[in-house]
C-alpha cells in the first residue's frame, strides 16, 4: 500500500480556533498520514494542546513539531516544513479551515485521475453562511478574485475545472511537482505566495485543478503578523513577476454564467443597469456582454454614481419609486452580488411585474434575483 503522504500545517493562530481545527483534523485524516506541524511562534504550547486534542485512533500518524521561537512567516514555514516530507503526495492546510470526511481522498484521487494534474485545491464554505469563500482564483488584467465568491455552494460548476491558481489553504501537490517548481519564494511575507506558487506548477507544464467535490469550511482568518503591512509590497511583486503571464480568464467564467443563464431567452430585452465601483472592469463586462450571442440590450444605463463605497445597495432608492414596474428584465451589474441581498420589499414589489431578473458580479456569478430574495435571514437582532 502506497505512503498515504504529508499533511503540512503551519500554526500562529488562537487558541480556540486551533482547537476546532484539530478536532476536525483528528477525526478526516487518513492512517499512515506523515504531519508536519510548524509552530510560528505561537503565545502558548501547541506541542501540548496536539497532545491533549489528539484521539487514539490517530495514533498511527507521525506527528513532526517544528517550533520557532519567533514568527517568520508562511513561506518560510513550508519550505522547513518540506524538509520533512514523505510519500508522493503532500497536503497543506492552514489552521483557520474545518475539515469534512473525505477531503484526503478526494484530493488523492483527482490528482491520481491525470498525471499532468500537479495541484488540486478545494472549494471553501464560510462556515457562518455556508456561502462560497474560495472556489479557484482567476484574473483579470490588473486584479485576481476568488471564483464564484459568496456563491452558494449549488450555484457553481458541477464537476471539476482547470484555474489558474488555487490558495494553501487546503490543496494537494505532487512531491514530484514541487521537486521540479522548487521552494516557495520568501520574498512574499504572508500574502500571494500561494498564487505565485501555483502559476509556477502551471509554468512546468502542469495543470491547477479545483475539485468541486472536496468542500471544506474556512474562517479566513490571518493569522500572522504584519500581514496587512506587507501586503501593496507583496501584490506589487506578484504583478512584477506575473503581470504578462496571467491569462484574463475570468470574463471567460462571466460569460459562460450570462450564456447560461440567458439560454432560451433570446426574444428577451435587456435593461442593463451598471451599479459596479470598479469601472475599469464595468467597461470590460458590456464587451464580454456584447459577445453574448441571445442578450440584447435594450438600454444600459450607468447608476454607478449612487453606489456609496462598498455599502449595501437599496434598489428601491436607486432606481426611484417606480423603478420596479417596468416589464423589461433586469440585469444588474454589481461588484459582488451580496451587496443587493438587502432588498425583500423590492424583490416582492417587482415580483407582480417580472420573477426573471438577473444579477451579475465580477467573480463569475449570474444569479436571478429571487434567488437573493429566498436567501434572506429573517431578522439579526439579538434581543
Amino acid at each position: 500500500m502506497s505512503h498515504p503522504g504529508t499533511l503540512i500545517i503551519r500554526t500562529r493562530q488562537r487558541r480556540p480556533v486551533l482547537e476546532l481545527f484539530f478536532h476536525s483534523l483528528w477525526s478526516t485524516v487518513s492512517d499512515g498520514t506523515k504531519i508536519v506541524v510548524v509552530d510560528d511562534g505561537s503565545e502558548y504550547p501547541v506541542r501540548t494542546l496536539i497532545s491533549q486534542s489528539r484521539p487514539t485512533k490517530a495514533g498511527s500518524c507521525e506527528v513532526v513539531i517544528v517550533e520557532h521561537e519567533n514568527s517568520r512567516g508562511s513561506a518560510s514555514c513550508l519550505n522547513e516544513a518540506l524538509n520533512h516530507v514523505e510519500g508522493d503526495v503532500v497536503y497543506i492546510v492552514d489552521t483557520d479551515v474545518l475539515l469534512l470526511n473525505g477531503w484526503q481522498d478526494g484530493l488523492r484521487r483527482r490528482l491520481d485521475s491525470d498525471q499532468q494534474h500537479g495541484a488540486v485545491g478545494a472549494v471553501l464554505l464560510y462556515p457562518q453562511t455556508g456561502g462560497i469563500q474560495h472556489c479557484g482564483i482567476a484574473f483579470s488584467r490588473d486584479v485576481g478574485r476568488h471564483l464564484f465568491l459568496n456563491a452558494r455552494p449549488q450555484w457553481i460548476p458541477a464537476r471539476p475545472f482547470n484555474v489558474q491558481a488555487v490558495v494553501f489553504a487546503l490543496c494537494a501537490i505532487r512531491k514530484n511537482v514541487i521537486d521540479a517548481v522548487g521552494r516557495v519564494d520568501e520574498e512574499y511575507h504572508n500574502a500571494y505566495e500561494d498564487l505565485d506558487y501555483f502559476l509556477r506548477v502551471r509554468r512546468e507544464g502542469y495543470t491547477v485543478l479545483l475539485d468541486t467535490d472536496v468542500k471544506a469550511y474556512h474562517w479566513e482568518l490571518s493569522d500572522g503578523p504584519h500581514r496587512s503591512v506587507n501586503r501593496k509590497r507583496n501584490l506589487g511583486r506578484f504583478w512584477r513577476l506575473w503581470g504578462n503571464y496571467v491569462e484574463e480568464d475570468i470574463w471567460l467564467f462571466v460569460e459562460a454564467a450570462l450564456r447560461d443563464a440567458l439560454a432560451g431567452d433570446s426574444d428577451t430585452a435587456l435593461r442593463v443597469i451598471d451599479l459596479c465601483e470598479e469601472r475599469p472592469e464595468a467597461r470590460r463586462f458590456q464587451r464580454t456582454l456584447a459577445r453574448v450571442s441571445s442578450a440584447r440590450v435594450l438600454d444600459y444605463y450607468d447608476l454607478s454614481y449612487r453606489v456609496g463605497h462598498q455599502q449595501e445597495i437599496w434598489l428601491p432608492q436607486t432606481l426611484g419609486v417606480d423603478g420596479h414596474r417596468t416589464a423589461d428584465r433586469y440585469l444588474f451589474l454589481v461588484d459582488n452580488f451580496i451587496r443587493l441581498l438587502g432588498n425583500r420589499y423590492w424583490i416582492e414589489l417587482r415580483s407582480t411585474y417580472r420573477d426573471d431578473d438577473l444579477v451579475a458580479d465580477l467573480y463569475g456569478n449570474v444569479v436571478r434575483t429571487v434567488e437573493l430574495f429566498e436567501s434572506a435571514w429573517p431578522g439579526s437582532k439579538v434581543r
